[in-house]
């Protein structure tokens, strides 16, 4: 009974964010008072804002460093979390109190274990380059069923940001982005609302700078060894051996009737 009671405590306490800049970095931590906001109030475009394409700003994102929280609202409760997130290019880096993963964004991901200085190359692909959100934005512009419109600009934890608009046809689902002009126009919040769930995601913390080795296998770790099957070129010969075993067997067995049969006579 007690999961059912904890659901019911979120639902009374009502900890659904209602924007992507509410989610704070130690996500979790503070209570619903301290996480509920105004609703946004956002300014009329400037005739530079206006100039900006929100398609080539997705497109051309910046490399960054940030602490990247998130939440989940169901309707019924939710939940929580948060990592380190880096991108460099088409690489990425995810780190946790938990876990660490590098890679390349819509391909195999490698999970570093830094105290055996060992790493699992076998790991399926983490982030989608056909779905957007927070760690590949770029998504949404490479969909050409997605329209993107910029609303107007607004404050979030002090960078002015252009709101975008993403909706895709088809989808009931509506995205929101933030794109912080002081920022070379990167990404830093989103939100995600949709007719069963909604969710935001924000990043804090943030750095342009990013040192090249950080989304790479360091060159001191060792690939954790897995068993692999591969095709057998002698396969074709185990199947004529078999064919052989039952060709004798079937001798054997005519074999022994002709001798029955000339006893009998």
């Amino acid at each position: 009974m007690l999961l059912p009671l904890t659901v019911v405590l979120l639902q009374l306490l009502n900890l659904a964010v209602p924007y992507a800049w509410d989610v704070p970095q130690n996500a979790g931590t503070q209570s619903a008072k301290e996480e509920k906001k105004a609703a946004e109030i956002l300014s009329a475009l400037t005739e530079e804002e206006r100039s900006l394409d929100p398609r080539t700003i997705l497109l051309h994102q910046p490399d960054f460093a940030g602490d990247l929280g998130f939440f989940v609202n169901e309707g019924f409760g939710g939940y929580r979390g948060g990592e380190h997130y880096v991108r460099k290019g088409e690489r990425y880096r995810e780190e946790s109190q938990y876990w660490t993963f590098v890679g390349e964004i819509g391909k195999a991901t490698v999970r570093l274990y830094p105290g055996g200085r060992v790493y699992d190359g076998m790991v399926p692909s983490r982030i989608s380059t056909v779905e957007g959100s927070l760690h590949y934005p770029q998504a949404f512009a490479l969909n050409s069923a997605v329209t993107l419109s910029a609303l107007g600009t607004v404050g979030v934890d002090g960078h002015k940001c252009l709101k975008v608009e993403v909706l895709q046809d088809g989808k009931a689902e509506k995205n929101y982005l933030y794109a912080a002009l002081d920022l070379k126009n990167l990404i830093i919040a989103r939100q995600s609302l949709g007719p069963r769930a909604s969710m935001t995601e924000k990043l804090s913390n943030i750095t342009l700078q990013v040192p090249d080795g950080l989304v790479d296998i360091p060159a001191d770790f060792k690939p954790i060894d897995h068993v692999r099957w591969t095709k057998m070129e002698s396969a074709k010969v185990m199947i004529v051996t078999s064919l052989y075993i039952v060709a004798v067997v079937l001798l054997n067995v005519l074999s022994h009737h002709r001798v029955s049969l000339r006893v009998a006579g």
